[in-house]
């Protein structure tokens, strides 16, 4: 009989990396463990299941199981109800040998035999909640942290005092065969960007892209003959944000285009010459390194699709890019704009082969090793 695993996803809702880190888990100890998912209620199995297939092409055992929730798993909201199911919850991952909890923030002490923190997040404990969270982290049950970079990894060795296992997010797609010279042949001058549209919380700067665009076509008139290109993952309550973008890109050679499916947005990244990214943007790193790019996994997946990636010089970024190598970093808007110039004057195909070989380090295969290293596989 297998043993059970729990994975507790406060978040699904944003359909974001997070998700994808977690599917990657779930594919790989999926027929290792019976295996099921705590979600917040207004979620369903099927909806669940089909979004993981549309959107990262991961598909689920027919016995995987699903559990809802009335919280968001963090004590924010203090309501009676809130705390109990916060602590239902807790008493209920007694009942697995081992639990994985997505979190950005101080997790909830989870009382499986093993816990795994997959920290996204760089996390602070600055409120009186957040230390004694972190004070019942002590309970003694085996706890391992993970990080998704180095850039997180130093919040929590500072938190904890601990050296948490860095395993970077996998670069996961069906297709996992690139032929570099077919790649280069078919591309069009297009600039690419995916973030999900959402102006609170992670905002992924996209109105500074279409400024700055916008900025370099009436500097530059010849650049008028490229293309921007923003695609991301939008919630109802971000609909009002998508209008501005789509207002302010009124006029110019800008496409927005929301909640497409990945075979989509693969086609895109093989066409693009350029990726931006712009997360952390006019923001204090060390102030708010919440709001940085804690990695970069579409920065990543550009570069697996040979495109040149032009990403500002914060956060997990500095660990994907070797500067004028495989790509290249700015500060500043004037930055931004001299090296798409560059680029669009004279594209190197010398660094778009660079970023494809680099993009390897990142396969789901040496995902897979990482993970085969835990103590429960």
């Amino acid at each position: 009989m297998k043993k059970k695993l729990l994975i507790i996803d406060p978040y699904i809702n944003t359909w974001g990396g997070g998700e994808k880190y977690i599917g990657c888990m779930y594919n790989y100890l999926k027929d290792k463990y019976q295996i099921t998912f705590v979600v917040p209620r207004g979620n369903t199995k099927d909806n669940i299941i089909e979004k993981y297939k549309e959107r990262f092409q991961i598909e689920f055992n027919s016995n995987t199981k699903f559990k809802y929730f009335d919280t968001a798993f963090q004590i924010k909201d203090h309501k009676i109800k809130n705390y109990i199911s916060i602590f239902r919850l807790i008493i209920y991952s007694k009942f697995f040998y081992v639990t994985i909890y997505l979190t950005n923030d101080i997790p909830l002490p989870m009382l499986s035999h093993i816990n795994i923190y997959m920290v996204q997040f760089p996390i602070k404990a600055n409120t009186l909640i957040k230390k004694l969270l972190l004070y019942l982290q002590r309970i003694k049950r085996k706890r391992i942290y993970i990080a998704n970079s180095d850039f997180t990894a130093g919040y929590i060795k500072d938190l904890y005092d601990i050296e948490p296992i860095i395993i970077t997010p996998p670069i996961y797609f069906k297709e996992n065969k690139i032929d570099i010279k077919e790649l280069l042949k078919n591309k069009k001058n297009i600039i690419l960007s995916v973030g999900r549209f959402t102006k609170e919380g992670h905002n992924k700067k996209q109105i500074t892209l279409i400024k700055t665009f916008k900025k370099m076509n009436d500097l530059y008139p010849y650049t008028k003959k490229w293309k921007l290109v923003l695609i991301g993952a939008v919630k109802k309550e971000d609909t009002s944000y998508l209008n501005t973008l789509k207002k302010l890109a009124e006029s110019y050679n800008i496409d927005i285009k929301q909640n497409m499916p990945i075979e989509e947005i693969i086609k895109f990244y093989k066409i693009s010459k350029i990726y931006w990214h712009a997360t952390g943007y006019g923001i204090d790193e060390k102030k708010y390194p919440e709001k940085m790019e804690h990695f970069g996994m579409t920065t990543i997946e550009s570069m697996y699709f040979a495109c040149i990636p032009i990403v500002i010089n914060k956060g997990g970024q500095k660990e994907i890019i070797n500067n004028n190598i495989n790509g290249f970093m700015w500060d500043t808007e004037k930055e931004l704009i001299n090296k798409t110039l560059r680029i669009i004057k004279n594209y190197d195909i010398e660094v778009a082969i660079n970023a494809q070989r680099d993009s390897n380090k990142y396969t789901i295969e040496e995902f897979n090793l990482k993970l085969n290293r835990l103590p429960i596989v």
